[in-house]
């Protein structure tokens, strides 16, 4: 796999779910209908946590482990 990953640019220490998604680099109008315009309903995704009005969706992340939120917290520099 380490051909593969050096082929597309990826460190293999620094490897993470977004270095080979297949829609990176797209627009994100193509996955979201009025993304820019509906600025109202304010659901979506960051740093791979779903929010709903800016705050977290805890039905969303349900499946998320104590230690999924502690890599997501350490890489978005949230120090809870």
């Amino acid at each position: 796999m380490s051909n593969i990953l050096n082929e597309l640019g990826v460190d293999e220490d620094d490897l993470d779910w977004y270095h080979l998604a297949a829609c990176r680099g797209l627009d994100t109008n193509l996955f979201y209908d009025k993304y820019e315009s509906d600025n109202n309903s304010e659901q979506g995704v960051w740093g791979g946590v779903y929010l709903n009005t800016g705050e977290i969706d805890k039905p969303r992340n349900v499946h998320k482990t104590q230690d999924v939120w502690k890599r997501i917290r350490a890489k978005n520099g949230i120090h809870k």
